[in-house]
């Protein structure tokens, strides 16, 4: 067990407001990765290997919005500064710079089967510890969106790394159907290439959702993996298509 969330705010305005302390990585996925929320139960493979999944730090963010009909177009502003993402070489990072951030959200204006229109993009820059304990940059951007029209969604996210002179990336394309107010179907297509953890694979997925409350789900899924052909992908075993079933039972209080 771990704690995801303990950090204090001072709220000024809708325009201004500091937090301090730990807390989620902005990007919807790690804001919204509750297993109550989510519709599948794993969570994109490129996730952990782009943005981060938290920071310790201070985050400067708010809103300006303008009424629009019956909605409002608003933009939304995240700043943050905070220590770097790693393991093993936690003092290191108390001597040099620190890892920051930004991230910019449209929120367009909905009416009638357009319930939501969001975009947004993200920029991080920090450092890595390699095996050696040298730290190293690392620099990640990446966009999104989320659309909801009637009982149709779209989820979508994309990011690219850059390390030691090696480009990684990752995304993944999630549109899903609200059968009835508790049956939800998915599918999803996702992909990660990343020399830096050698791995290059595309995946499919698809599932249904039971949701009868909203603290309460219940989740299956198939997927099929494809490992892309990469020089750094060298074994036979590794290059070869894989599938797999996934459940869960979600109870969140």
């Amino acid at each position: 067990m771990a704690v995801e969330n303990a950090w204090m705010e001072y709220a000024h305005n809708r325009l201004l407001n500091v937090r301090v302390g730990k807390q989620l990585s902005p990007q919807y996925w790690w804001q919204n990765h509750y297993p109550n929320l989510t519709l599948s139960t794993d969570q994109p493979i490129y996730l952990r290997e782009l943005f981060p999944p938290e920071l310790v730090g201070f985050m400067v963010h708010g809103t300006a919005a303008k009424p629009s009909g019956g909605s409002e177009l608003a933009l939304n502003y995240k700043f943050y500064l905070s220590n770097n993402q790693f393991e093993g070489n936690s003092q290191a990072d108390l001597r040099d710079a620190k890892s920051w951030g930004g991230r910019v959200q449209v929120r367009l204006p909905t009416g009638g089967r357009l319930k939501r229109f969001d975009v947004a993009g993200d920029l991080y820059r920090g450092r890595i510890a390699l095996v050696t304990q040298e730290l190293v940059e690392d620099h990640v951007y990446g966009v999104e969106s989320q659309i909801e029209v009637d009982r149709f969604q779209l989820q979508a996210e994309y990011a690219r790394g850059r390390t030691l002179g090696e480009t990684r990336y990752g995304y993944y394309v999630q549109p899903a159907l609200r059968v009835t107010d508790t049956w939800t179907t998915f599918y999803r297509i996702e992909q990660l290439d990343s020399p830096r953890i050698q791995r290059a694979e595309l995946r499919h997925l698809a599932g249904l959702n039971f949701r009868p409350y909203a603290q309460i789900a219940l989740k299956a899924e198939y997927y099929r993996g494809v490992p892309q052909q990469r020089s750094f992908i060298e074994s036979e075993e590794d290059r070869r298509p894989f599938n797999g079933f996934a459940a869960a039972a979600v109870f969140f209080f």
